[in-house]
């Protein structure tokens, strides 16, 4: 792991904002043009959802900002996960349709 990883896990205004702004937000899709938007929220987006348990310490001042904002770390985390997926910044493989919250048979408009 570089410093610039590590740092951005520092920064608690960027934190703070990402945080704010992602809990807001109504479905995958929004979430995706909110993190493409951004390259922290990108960054932020890939450590958070491929975090281990060595990780830990480093995501303790997110976990916090969370909890202040009244706001679920794993939720947080969940609702990355289709967004890392996205990106191509996930492990695993990717369910499109799940990504984008509508069943296998949904009509095209109903996707868009």
């Amino acid at each position: 792991m570089n410093s610039v990883n590590e740092d951005i896990f520092k920064d608690k205004n960027l934190l703070t904002r990402f945080v704010w702004e992602l809990r807001l937000l109504p479905d995958t899709p929004a979430l995706i043009q909110f993190v493409a938007g951004d390259e922290d929220y990108l960054l932020l987006c890939s450590r958070i959802v491929n975090a281990s348990t060595d990780d830990s310490r480093d995501l303790q001042l997110l976990e916090d900002i969370c909890l202040k904002q009244e706001f679920d770390f794993q939720v947080l985390k969940e609702k990355l996960i289709p967004v890392a997926q996205v990106f191509g910044l996930a492990e695993g493989k990717s369910n499109y349709y799940e990504l984008l919250g509508v069943s296998r048979d949904a009509d095209p408009d109903e996707i868009k």
